[in-house]
Parts: C-alpha cells; sequence; structure tokens
C-alpha cells in the first residue's frame, strides 16, 4: 500500500469518526430539545424570562459589571399580550383538581341561595 492510499485510508477512517461523532451530537441535542418540550408542555415551566436568562448567561461567563444586573443599565422592555389562559384556568378549577373544600364564606351563600330557591321565585 502505498503512503497515498494509507493517507487516504486515514482520511477515509476519520471522516467516518467525525459523521459518528456528528451525528451523537445531533441525537444528543434533539432529546435535550424533546426534554425541554416535555417540561413546557407538562407545565413543569410556567414561564420563560428573558432577563433573567441573560444575567445568569453573563454570571457564568464573568463578565463584570453584568450589564443585567446593573441598575443603571436600562434593558429594553417587550410589551408582552396579557395572557388570560392561566386566570381562565384558575377561574374555572380554581383548585387545580383538588377537592374544592367550601369556606364558610360560600357555605353561608351556599345556603342563602337555597333558603331564597325554597322560598320561591317571585321572592328572590
Amino acid at each position: 500500500m502505498s503512503t497515498l492510499q494509507a493517507q487516504a485510508a486515514r482520511a477515509r477512517e476519520r471522516a467516518e469518526q467525525l459523521e459518528r461523532e456528528l451525528a451523537a451530537e445531533q441525537e444528543a441535542a434533539e432529546e435535550r430539545r424533546e426534554q425541554l418540550r416535555r417540561i413546557f408542555d407538562e407545565g413543569l415551566v410556567k414561564s420563560f424570562d428573558p432577563e433573567a436568562t441573560l444575567a445568569m448567561v453573563l454570571d457564568f461567563a464573568g463578565v463584570q459589571p453584568n450589564p443585567a444586573r446593573d441598575r443603571s443599565v436600562k434593558l429594553p422592555r417587550e410589551a408582552r399580550a396579557e395572557s388570560t389562559a392561566d386566570r381562565d384556568a384558575y377561574r374555572d378549577d380554581p383548585c387545580g383538581g383538588a377537592p374544592a373544600i367550601p369556606t364558610a364564606g360560600a357555605r353561608a351563600r351556599r345556603d342563602r341561595d337555597a333558603r331564597r330557591r325554597a322560598r320561591g321565585p317571585h321572592l328572590g
């Protein structure tokens, strides 16, 4: 085997090794993305705060002073649309699936309404 053939064989082996490593990295990245999707879908993370994330990244990088934590630095504010989904879900099921325990006020209203119904619809 000539030196050129040996070099070509080594280059092919190295290329195959790099392809395997790349495929493994892509698979690991896809698993991480899927794990994050599950976390968000299951509601384990309610919201994402980009300012806090930026502050943590800059802390990790060792940036001093950290502009995300410095009070004199004003980061641009993003106009957020008010989400009523959580509020509506709470209104529909305030106990989040747990059995509701009536409070004193709820019992009083229930009893008052029962007395009104017993008197008749015209007396209110």
